[in-house]
């Protein structure tokens, strides 16, 4: 009877225990109102698989979240963090240590910036609805107009 008990205790407490990692490891996936998810390009919208195989050839995807408004954060096996809106375009490439892609930054302000900030790499590019905004390995960010490219203003 003692081993019986004992048992059933075991029991109870190994199934409560695995039922609460089940439930903690739902809501740390979940992230509140984020998915996160490790997956492959073959999962991810094809817009955004344009982009990556444009952009990023050779990265390998450490993981993805999509929010309820089915925005994408993709965060590369390198520390590069790559925001997409709901229609899979790009808002925002951030390197932690190294360049972004040149084939992200349009030739006017490659050229604006090869200029006048040579020694400097752009660790980060948002592409707002009017302007990009460029962040050097300096700090300085930098406001470019998106039609032409032409630089705006410095950013503090």
């Amino acid at each position: 009877m003692k081993k019986t008990f004992l048992l059933f205790v075991v029991f109870i407490t190994l199934t409560t225990v695995l039922q609460a990692q089940k439930h903690d490891g739902k809501s740390r996936m979940s992230g509140g109102d984020k998915q996160h998810h490790h997956q492959t390009m073959k999962q991810l919208t094809p817009e955004i698989q344009t982009f990556m195989q444009n952009h990023f050839p050779d990265a390998q995807i450490a993981s993805t979240e999509r929010d309820q408004d089915r925005e994408w954060e993709i965060r590369l096996s390198d520390g590069t963090k790559i925001d997409f809106n709901k229609n899979g375009m790009w808002e925002d490439v951030k390197s932690k240590d190294k360049a972004v892609p040149a084939s992200l930054i349009p030739d006017a302000i490659a050229k604006y910036l090869n200029a006048n900030y040579p020694q400097q790499q752009v660790l980060e590019i948002s592409n707002g609805k009017h302007v990009y905004k460029i962040e050097l390995n300096n700090g300085r960010e930098l406001l470019f107009d998106k039609d032409t490219g032409a630089f705006l203003k410095i950013d503090d």
